[in-house]
């Protein structure tokens, strides 16, 4: 087993500079339904914002851009997300990471949503915000992850748990 001074610095080293994770989290989705009736020609003056709660599973893969210096410390990749809920949600992304102090983890990825309205599909530009802090044990991670992801009309806020290995 690593020392807890080990586990951190295996954040920055070269122990694997691809990232498979894995996370899995309780959903809150809001959404605002008077951009909805809007976007489908309806006249509405109050405004309904409603809430869903489900089970958000995401996936990604990273690649570390380096394994010395500062870009030991910054990864890029692709993530795909679904939400079960009443309303089905899926998304892709590609991210950017930092990992500025141990096992913090920091990403942000820009991406599409689609998201089921009335029986019909829609897509929308989304923004991903995320932060995890993981513990390393060889080269598996675990850890808190949160995440928050907002497009035109609607918003998700999750907490879970991410595991991920090392390659």
């Amino acid at each position: 087993m690593l020392s807890a001074a080990e586990q951190h610095s295996c954040h920055s080293c070269a122990a694997g500079d691809i990232e498979i994770g894995f996370s899995i989290g309780y959903v809150n989705l809001d959404e605002d339904q008077e951009d909805h009736e809007e976007a489908e020609g309806e006249d509405h003056e109050e405004e309904h914002d409603t809430s869903d709660d489900g089970i958000g599973i995401h996936v990604h893969v990273g690649k570390r851009l380096g394994t010395e210096g500062i870009l030991s410390h910054i990864s890029l990749g692709v993530a795909a997300e679904t939400i079960v809920a009443e309303h089905e949600h899926y998304a892709l992304m590609a991210f950017a990471s930092v990992y500025p102090w141990r096992g913090l983890v920091l990403s942000v990825g820009p991406g599409v949503e689609w998201a089921e309205h009335e029986g019909e599909m829609e897509s929308a530009y989304s923004t991903h915000l995320e932060a995890a802090y993981v513990f390393d044990v060889g080269s598996w991670h675990i850890g808190p992850v949160l995440d928050f992801s907002k497009t035109n009309d609607s918003e998700h806020f999750t907490a879970g748990i991410h595991f991920g290995i090392h390659l």
